[in-house]
């Protein structure tokens, strides 16, 4: 938006690039806290805001819009950071490392030297933090940006506000089961007379908790990928047996987003069509979840990307 001619985006694209923002904005699941805001309040972003669109909605919303090297370019830190972000990809460090370090050394010649910050440097040892320490889930700030937000929830007002935090802390330490008793209760679907397929007993769930994620019978929350790779669309969560299971519908075509600088199929990033009928899941048999909107060329058509952070 600013800078090189060369490389500054045009008013039109940046338009339809708001568009598509606010397009997918009811789109975002409840695992993404902020919904997208459109680019000119990018100086305002937060930092899981930049995670939100360089991890999950950069590739779709940049399509088309930035010439096809700039593209290219940015996918490759995408693909990159999508591969360290998660331990199930997480399995060749040397090809990340190669990525990271093609997008270091292209950034300098496609946006000057004086926009290589320590931010740009910093990301060619990305790879060896992983070798150390694990995926980058496992070592990021994320998750004391989160705890921190929950702690000041327990301040009520501006008395004394460190032992208003134990207290709150004290209770709950004392009474969890009582509040994981109403959340079943809150989340257990009300007013329900449907005839249950497959045999389920009931009672149906509008939310059900998945780790420290959410499962819902309606989108934006609703749209999961099992531990065989299937993508499913949930309509129904309920009980057979005394076990959580669900009902919903798979896609019969699964393809790539892009192909360069890997197929995004590698790294849970899918095109899907054409939805099948109904199936029985265990609820167990859930690897995560993921978000779902439609694609460019068609409302049949639907972009997939697999949630991979996980914010406690």
């Amino acid at each position: 938006m600013k800078g090189s001619l060369n490389v500054r985006m045009q008013a039109g694209k940046i338009n339809l690039l708001n568009e598509r923002i606010v397009g997918i904005a009811k789109f975002m699941s409840l695992e993404f806290a902020r919904k997208p805001r459109v680019m000119q309040e990018v100086m305002r972003w937060k930092a899981t805001e930049f995670r939100m669109f360089l991890v999950y909605t950069g590739p779709y919303l940049l399509e088309e819009i930035l010439s096809s090297s700039l593209y290219k370019h940015f996918l490759s830190l995408h693909y990159a950071i999508r591969i360290l972000l998660s331990s199930d990809y997480l399995v060749n460090l040397d090809y990340p490392r190669t990525l990271l370090r093609y997008f270091v050394k292209k950034y300098e010649v496609i946006y000057g030297r004086e926009s290589m910050t320590y931010n740009v440097h910093g990301l060619l040892h990305l790879a060896d933090d992983c070798r150390v320490h694990g995926s980058l889930d496992r070592f990021s700030a994320f998750k004391f940006e989160s705890k921190l937000y929950q702690i000041k929830r327990l301040v009520r007002n501006q008395n004394l506000p460190l032992p208003q935090i134990v207290r709150r802390l004290h209770e709950q330490s004392y009474f969890p089961h009582c509040v994981h008793a109403m959340q079943q209760i809150l989340r257990e679907k009300k007013g329900s007379h449907r005839i249950l397929p497959f045999d389920l007993e009931g009672p149906g769930y509008s939310h059900y908790p998945l780790n420290n994620a959410t499962v819902s019978d309606k989108a934006p929350n609703n749209c999961i990928v099992m531990k065989s790779g299937e993508i499913v669309v949930v309509g129904i969560i309920s009980s057979r047996n005394g076990k959580i299971h669900l009902v919903g519908k798979t896609f019969e075509n699964i393809s790539s987003f892009y192909v360069r600088p890997e197929p995004s199929y590698n790294t849970g990033i899918h095109l899907a069509s054409n939805l099948l009928d109904e199936k029985l899941w265990a609820f167990t048999d859930i690897r995560g979840k993921a978000i779902l909107f439609p694609s460019h060329e068609s409302q049949s058509q639907y972009y997939f990307a697999e949630i991979l952070h996980i914010d406690s």
